[in-house]
């Protein structure tokens, strides 16, 4: 199983259900933090590129192929503006994107 692996079925399996107890407050901006520190941690144990989850394979690239546009390196920011900024809407629809990028990888795992 790869980072990329690991950090999704978490934020999908564990995160999701009780976001505020790992984020304070239920918003996207928090889970882009909490995200950030979770990378720096893989990125130091020496992960590649290839695991990294906002690389090559990442949720971010699947994103930019999904949305036919680049997401660019506010990668909160479409979410926000299709939830029309409200930071918690854009939380759940961050969930949302990210269940369709791990169904994908599953079908392509199998």
């Amino acid at each position: 199983m790869t980072d990329i692996d690991n950090l999704t079925n978490f934020l999908l399996d564990e995160l999701q259900k009780r976001p505020a107890m790992y984020l304070g407050e239920p918003t996207i901006s928090k889970l882009a933090t909490f995200i950030s520190g979770y990378e720096m941690g893989v990125l130091i144990s020496g992960s590649t590129k290839d695991d990294y989850y906002f690389g090559e394979n990442g949720f971010l690239s699947w994103l930019t192929d999904y949305k036919k546009k680049d997401v660019g390196s506010f990668w909160i920011a479409p979410f926000l503006k299709e939830a029309n900024y409200s930071q918690e809407d854009a939380l759940w629809l961050y969930f949302q994107y990210l269940e369709k990028f791990r169904k994908g990888k599953q079908k392509t795992s199998n």
